[in-house]
């Protein structure tokens, strides 16, 4: 019969193995991916740009998205200030009351008129005046 002899490597011979390899991969890892001109500036370009891709491909699909989020809040804060703030100055002053519903419907008005007139014009061609 033949008789086996195992070889094996001392625990810290092994030790030294990994250790050579660990610093072999990671030599070749960092010479690998090297960048002398890293900072954070160029760390920070880097991980916004999936963001910057997004906007750039996807800014037809946001607008509306965006004008039905204007539409929302500004119904809300109407809203809001119309079920607290009318019976609130109600109760205080109804001369104040009509101040405040005049001055507030003119301003909401001119809110609505100019953001329709903003969603409606297109971009990049402004309406010509002169010739009206």
């Amino acid at each position: 019969m033949a008789r086996i002899t195992w070889r094996g490597h001392s625990t810290q011979e092994l030790l030294s193995i990994l250790r050579l390899r660990w610093s072999y991969m990671k030599h070749c890892w960092h010479s690998l991916t090297f960048n002398a001109h890293m900072n954070s500036s160029y760390a920070s370009d880097v991980c916004l740009t999936p963001i910057f891709w997004f906007v750039d491909n996807y800014t037809h699909c946001l607008g509306p998205f965006f004008v039905v989020g204007v539409a929302a809040l500004t119904t809300s804060v109407v809203s809001i200030a119309y079920w607290i703030g009318l019976p609130f100055w109600w109760a205080k002053s109804q001369l104040v009351t009509y101040f405040l519903l005049i001055v507030g419907n003119g301003l909401l008005l001119n809110v609505v008129f100019h953001y329709v007139m903003a969603v409606i014009t297109p971009a990049g061609h402004p309406p010509d005046w002169k010739g009206r």
